[in-house]
């Protein structure tokens, strides 16, 4: 009897231990979906300051996030198209997934992002020839609920009793909002392509320009140029062996030209597309900035596949102004009055 009294005392106890392991186990799994909660929420916000919080040596990457959203989140282009898709986005946390080890201090589960599927509507509103704002539009009905699932796969480790994210590389934001750099190679527009001849000749038809004298035209190893600069006029052509330099260039204008609006340096009207391997910058206002233009400007720029167009005056005269109407006219290009 005494014999079996120990046994029992011995069974309790291992009970009452493996309950307990079992309680512990359970907060440890709380604290990380309770972090994992933080964390998914912070994600879906966009919110850099709690992001880096939340993670492992986080002010590491304060700098490289905050530069990522900024970027995106204020594109001048595409920011309204980037905004309607996250306004369809929620998360579920996957609480089956979580797999806890307090003695290893390490912890992971997987969280779902749904939002809608921005490729199909694009492809549906491409198909009946809308432009970007149809495309904000659809998004924002999305009439057939389309939608789709990026799952992110999230570590944790334990630093001094909190549970914190280990993603040294930002796979995790850089997952979820890889639809920034999809949409940015999405085309709404069809620029026609121009050839350097087309566009030497529009010079000499419009300008009654003379070659060698009025302007000029060069061919190099890497690019070829024809430029007419007389009569605050700044309109040329750069045509690139390589596209990517057409691209640089035209992220240099863009980059100054959104700078400049940030700044409030420029007053009129103004419309900005970038999509693809096409884009364009039209406008008719003043500027006050000498990272862009500095007087009036009346006109446009262009990126098309490796080339690059500028055709624009710097004097608001109605006669200048109907001169680069004249231009764009003649080679089907999109123009301040057609645009604005």
């Amino acid at each position: 009897m005494k014999k079996e009294k120990i046994i029992s005392s011995v069974l309790a106890g291992s009970m009452i231990l493996s309950l307990g392991g079992c309680s512990v186990f359970g907060g440890d799994k709380k604290a990380v979906l309770e972090a994992a909660d933080e964390y998914a929420q912070a994600l879906l916000d966009g919110d850099v300051d709690d992001i880096i919080d939340l993670m492992k040596d986080g002010d590491d990457y304060e700098d490289e996030l905050t530069e990522f959203f900024d970027k995106n989140k204020n594109n001048a282009a595409l920011g309204d198209v980037f905004e309607a898709i996250e306004d369809t986005m929620t998360y579920e946390i996957n609480n089956r997934s979580a797999s806890v080890s307090k003695k290893d201090k390490k912890a992971d589960l997987l969280i779902d992002y749904t939002m809608v599927d921005y490729e199909e509507i694009f492809d549906r509103v491409v198909d009946e020839e809308g432009n970007i704002d149809d495309y904000v539009d659809a998004i924002e009905e999305n009439e057939d609920n389309l939608t789709i699932t990026v799952e992110l796969h999230v570590s944790f480790v334990l630093s001094h009793d909190e549970w914190l994210v280990k993603d040294k590389n930002n796979e995790n934001v850089y997952d979820l909002y890889e639809f920034y750099e999809n949409v940015s190679g999405f085309s709404f527009f069809n620029i026609p392509a121009v050839s350097m001849d087309d566009f030497e000749d529009c010079i000499e038809n419009i300008y009654d320009a003379e070659y060698d004298w009025d302007y000029y035209r060069y061919d190099y190893s890497d690019y070829s140029y024809v430029g007419y600069w007389n009569d605050s006029n700044d309109i040329y052509m750069y045509a690139y062996d390589d596209a990517d330099d057409a691209r640089e260039n035209f992220d240099f204008y863009t980059e100054a030209f959104q700078g400049t609006i940030a700044d409030g340096d420029f007053d009129g009207d103004y419309t900005l597309a970038d999509s693809g391997n096409e884009g364009y910058i039209i406008f008719n206002g003043e500027c006050d900035s000498w990272d862009f233009y500095d007087g009036d400007l009346y006109g446009c720029i262009f990126l098309k596949d490796n080339t690059i167009m500028s055709v624009m005056t710097h004097d608001a005269s109605a006669s200048r102004n109907d001169k680069i109407e004249d231009f764009l006219e003649e080679l089907d290009l999109p123009s301040p009055s057609s645009s604005l």
